[in-house]
């Protein structure tokens, strides 16, 4: 009944397949990223390539100095961020992020 109320037909089988979705739900985590070989990071270490080497890596830095925090995300930059983080985020770890390009701004 609600189907009919709201004047919308179901879709075919072929209709299905015919049709190509115009905008992938999640870009980044469809990309095949580039592996490149570890950069040093200026805390000492190499770049981080997954969430736990990463949040090691942050909290390694004190939050008192936001230029070695601003050093380890200018080091991964977006490609790095995205590889680290395809799909989601920790809120407190993004607004850490978001704090420390303040900082140094």
């Amino acid at each position: 009944d609600i189907v009919k109320a709201s004047n919308l037909k179901p879709l075919n089988r072929q209709e299905l397949l015919e049709t190509q979705p115009s905008q992938p739900w999640n870009v980044a985590a469809g990309d095949v990223f580039e592996q490149s070989p570890p950069r040093m990071v200026k805390l000492g270490g190499e770049v981080p390539t997954t969430q736990q080497e990463f949040m090691r890596a942050w909290r390694g830095a004190p939050a008192d100095n936001p230029n070695k925090r601003y050093g380890l995300i200018m080091t991964l930059r977006t490609e790095g961020l995205k590889r680290i983080f395809p799909v989601q985020m920790n809120m407190e770890i993004l607004g850490d992020i978001i704090q420390a390009l303040n900082q140094v701004r």
